[in-house]
């Protein structure tokens, strides 16, 4: 049998080579936005571990425990140290290090340590209720991204088939623009439009019965690649017939877009994804139907897989000051 001291300190040595193994293997660049949110709040678990038995062993140390300031500052340390470590080391596991993650060690550590005193049978009762509420909001507070992104996840499910829509809450949760934040906005009146499944021009009301619908203002003043990308929509896109993507001209100059979908393969080659280009005339709002067989047969020498979609993103060749268009609606429909 270990005495406990000995016990606590095989507990926390087996902790710390944890932590080190668990966070070194951060999640890749490309994960999930899940992935990574459900890796963060690991960050805080794991080094919570770690505070709490490091803290009981150098307090149950036989005829010397050490006072709780020095276990704070050495266990604080030590966070630090396997946090910035644990960074650096994923150079090499093909992680990306992050200033944020060593903060949520910290306050992993932070919460660990309350736990530990608060354990202990010495601590007071009102001291012992304050440690617990610390360590409780604390956790609390490191689970309120994951929890969001959960929530974002939830709408995304309930939304489909329908992909984007700017009316709908929590719409924007998985939209990304070269600009910076994006902002939803009435459509403007005015603007006559055309449906791509007709083979004539078909007016589109320019505002509906209880008032103008709503649309997202893409701005495409800087990047490469001005506009916006629908990062993780969902992802099995099979049994649909067509992609429907509605978009708006409020200028009176003439705009080209061009259109892409790749899946999760996708290697980054133009010929790896599904590409399409769209003129809008001035003040113009379409209707634009793309075929999911036109889709999956894009890619060169292999069919894209419609059960991984991985993102959809409507753009501009380079920067255009000045310029920007509207985003409706982006939805699958059924053959």
């Amino acid at each position: 049998m270990l005495r406990p001291l000995s016990r606590d300190v095989a507990i926390a040595a087996f902790v710390v080579l944890t932590v080190v193994a668990i966070v070194s293997f951060a999640p890749l660049p490309q994960a999930s936005r899940l992935s990574g949110d459900s890796h963060d709040f690991a960050h805080v678990l794991v080094f919570g571990v770690l505070g709490l038995f490091v803290a009981r062993a150098l307090r149950r140390i036989p005829g010397a425990p050490m006072q709780r300031l020095r276990v704070i500052v050495f266990t604080l340390a030590l966070g630090l140290v396997l946090g910035i470590g644990t960074e650096l080391a994923q150079r090499y596991t093909g992680g990306t290090a992050s200033f944020g993650d060593v903060l949520r060690d910290l306050l992993g550590t932070a919460l660990g340590l309350c736990v530990a005193f608060a354990l202990e049978r010495a601590t007071a009762r009102t001291p012992r209720r304050l440690l617990w509420s610390i360590a409780l909001l604390g956790l609390v507070a490191a689970a309120v991204p994951l929890a969001g992104t959960l929530r974002d996840y939830r709408a995304r499910a309930t939304l489909f088939p329908v992909l984007f829509d700017p009316a709908a809450a929590r719409g924007l949760a998985f939209v990304r623009s070269y600009d910076g934040p994006v902002e939803v906005t009435p459509l403007p009146t005015g603007i006559t439009g055309t449906d791509d499944a007709t083979p004539a021009a078909v007016p589109i009301p320019a505002t509906a019965p209880d008032g103008p619908p709503l649309a997202l203002r893409l701005k495409l003043d800087r990047g490469p690649w001005p506009g916006a990308t629908l990062t993780e929509p969902a992802a099995d896109w099979r049994g649909h017939g067509r992609l429907v993507i509605e978009l708006a001209n409020p200028d009176p100059q003439p705009l080209v877009l061009g259109i892409r979908v790749n899946d999760r393969a996708h290697d980054h080659r133009y010929d790896d994804r599904f590409n399409a280009e769209v003129e809008l005339p001035p003040r113009t709002r379409r209707r634009l139907k793309y075929a999911i067989e036109a889709i999956e047969a894009a890619p060169r020498g292999r069919r894209m897989n419609l059960a991984a979609i991985d993102k959809l993103t409507i753009f501009h060749d380079g920067p255009l000051p000045g310029r920007e268009f509207l985003l409706l609606h982006i939805a699958l429909e059924r053959p």
